[in-house]
């Protein structure tokens, strides 16, 4: 494993598969270093992403992800279970780094009968650090956002990565959870904290 999930998915799909020396290089690349667009078939634009099967189906559980992940680095698995975009191809991320441009992934999580978007990204375009988000937009915005993953504890210990997990739920309740694990598999699951994302697109923490 020793692997980061984003980033292994990232070399995955740029370049096919890489040494694990090199896929770790990623994490080390300074703010001014970017990843390729990703020129892959089938790979939308901001434009498709409106279409719900391209969408993550709730509830989410980011465990679930990251064993998707172990597989997919493997190959044990070629199939894209998860709907992962370039965030070149999304203009509302793309200005959230500041600089309007920005280098990483994200996935759109599937919401009904919301005035906003909920998506998870990894933003690459300041590396090091390296977190997870969840971040909330409309067409014009980003309204909110929250980290949910912190890679940057696991810097000497990659294998430990599934120590932290979130889920979002049906009715758009975020959970972080700090897991116990065992040979790499979790044991005990603690929550951390839990945000309701309101009709505004706004986090709100309720423990």
């Amino acid at each position: 494993m020793k692997l980061i999930l984003f980033v292994v998915i990232v070399c995955f799909m740029l370049s096919g598969c890489l040494p694990t020396s090199q896929k770790k290089a990623v994490i080390q690349k300074t703010n001014k270093t970017e990843t390729n667009s990703l020129k892959s078939e089938g790979m939308p634009s901001s434009a498709d992403i409106n279409v719900s099967k391209k969408r993550l189906d709730l509830p989410f559980n980011y465990y679930e992800y990251q064993l998707w992940g172990d597989r997919y680095e493997h190959g044990e698995t070629g199939e894209h279970e998860y709907p992962i975009y370039n965030i070149e191809e999304n203009d509302i991320l793309k200005q959230r780094s500041g600089s309007g441009h920005s280098s990483g992934m994200y996935m759109c999580v599937n919401v009904i009968k919301k005035k906003f978007n909920v998506y998870i990204v990894s933003d690459m375009s300041r590396l090091p650090p390296l977190f997870d988000y969840l971040v909330t937009a409309d067409s014009n915005s980003v309204l909110d956002s929250i980290v949910c993953f912190d890679f940057n504890k696991y810097e000497h210990s990659e294998e430990d990565w599934k120590e932290q997990s979130f889920t979002i739920s049906k009715s758009l309740e975020v959970t972080l959870y700090q897991n116990k694990l065992n040979d790499g598999k979790i044991i005990e699951q603690h929550p951390i904290v839990k945000y309701n994302i309101n009709n505004e697109g706004k986090f709100i923490r309720v423990e």
